[in-house]
């Protein structure tokens, strides 16, 4: 059975720097899309939602 996700709380100051780590091509990938989850997560958005929004 799957679990459910504790809310995440961030202030505008750590979204911020959250979204410049997303969008940046200095720092290794998996850390910019773990960045670009999080955010997700902060909007509401699920995982899996989000993916197949993209595809």
């Amino acid at each position: 059975m799957a679990r459910i996700a504790q809310p995440i709380i961030a202030s505008e100051e750590d979204r911020l720097e959250l979204l410049v780590m997303s969008r940046s091509f200095k720092i290794e990938k998996r850390y910019s899309q773990r960045a670009e989850v999080i955010l997700l997560s902060l909007e509401g958005k699920g995982l899996m939602r989000s993916l197949s929004a993209r595809v």
